[in-house]
């Protein structure tokens, strides 16, 4: 008889991080069979799809969506239906799990992933879960009731969860940033890259929008403004007059393979601070300005910010109490520092090969 070959990886989010666990996989020559359940659209309500939908089955990954509301801060319409969505989510893990019958689940956080995680302890299928945060999730917090270990990339996160289950492994990032990248010389005018997050950010958007020209009289600009604001700012490029408008480029997405080359060919990030982001931009030594969002769970941002800090030249700005000259000052700066050497207590460069490592015990 055939070994059960099959794994479930599932998560509302941490795109970039499945990716590099399946990276990882096949690196090991793993002969496993690959699926990941999550959400099929970035953002609910929206029509962009979510990164995982895009990138994952582009590595053989096959890809199930599911349906589960997400917990909201405060109370309104949207709060009402998402309790009809609850069951919906029980009822497609469920059917996965006994259609799929993996060896083991390695769940990313997210709520799109606490069905999944429940249904997988009932019908007694090993469950992992990452964090990727200096804290914790709500998610994760929940899910590690029914965990079997709970994996963390920060030894901070260790007060959110049963100390007996936890253990710390690093934030797994593409192998790719960690080979020996350097920063492209700038010719005449030195590049920023302006994002937030793999999806953008409408708030850092209207930051930029306001300072855009000025910043175009100094600086290329690389912006990745997100599916929703990306014809908006192309109008915007299109109205520049002269050799601005050669100076800005903008992007919807870009592709988490194709994301280096751009890292490199900057001197400076503006970004939120996700964990994935901070860990990117710590392996490349890259001086970066963080707006974090104000109302991340526990802090989340303004932690992951003040954890990047320590091992990178960086600024964080407050979102509700930024302003132009604040962050003019903050660019000028960073943008010239150079040299800089990441401290050697780094863990994210071997992350994914611990888990993977981890995973293969429940397979032998």
């Amino acid at each position: 008889m055939k070994k059960n070959n099959k794994i479930i990886l599932t998560g509302g989010h941490a795109g970039t991080t499945a990716l590099s666990v399946v990276e990882e996989i096949n690196k090991q020559e793993l002969d496993w069979e690959i699926h990941w359940i999550g959400s099929k659209k970035s953002i609910e309500g929206k029509k962009a799809l979510s990164l995982e939908f895009n990138y994952l089955k582009k590595f053989n990954v096959e890809f199930h969506p599911i349906i589960f509301g997400k917990l909201q801060r405060k109370f309104s319409i949207w709060t009402f239906f998402t309790f009809f969505k609850i069951p919906i989510g029980f009822i497609q893990a469920f059917y996965y799990l006994m259609t799929i019958k993996p060896f083991v689940v390695l769940s990313f956080g997210g709520f799109a992933s606490f069905p999944v995680v429940v249904v997988s302890k009932i019908l007694r299928v090993p469950v992992l879960i990452h964090e990727q945060t200096t804290v914790a999730g709500r998610s994760n917090m929940l899910s590690s009731k029914f965990a079997d270990k709970v994996l963390l990339s920060r030894e901070s996160s260790k007060e959110y969860f049963s100390k007996d289950k936890c253990l710390v492994v690093g934030n797994p990032i593409l192998s790719q940033y960690f080979k020996d990248n350097k920063s492209l010389k700038a010719d005449n005018k030195k590049t920023i890259f302006i994002m937030g997050g793999s999806r953008g950010s409408q708030q850092i958007n209207k930051i930029i929008k306001q300072v855009l020209i000025k910043l175009l009289d100094k600086y290329k600009i690389i912006h990745l403004t997100g599916e929703i604001d990306y014809k908006e700012f192309k109008k915007l490029k299109s109205d520049i007059v002269n050799d601005k408008s050669k100076n800005y480029h903008i992007f919807s997405s870009v592709d988490p393979y194709e994301m280096l080359e751009i890292y490199n060919n900057s001197q400076l990030v503006i970004s939120r601070a996700g964990a994935n982001t901070i860990s990117e931009l710590i392996a490349l030594n890259k001086p970066s300005i963080f707006i974090p969002i104000p109302w991340s769970y526990l802090n989340e941002q303004e932690k992951n910010a003040q954890f990047a800090s320590k091992y990178i030249p960086a600024v964080i700005l407050d979102q509700n109490n930024i302003s132009e000259e604040k962050l003019l000052t903050g660019i000028k700066y960073l943008i010239n520092f150079d040299n800089i050497t990441t401290k050697n207590d780094f863990l994210d460069k071997e992350a994914s090969q611990r888990i993977v490592n981890l995973l293969n015990k429940y397979f032998k």
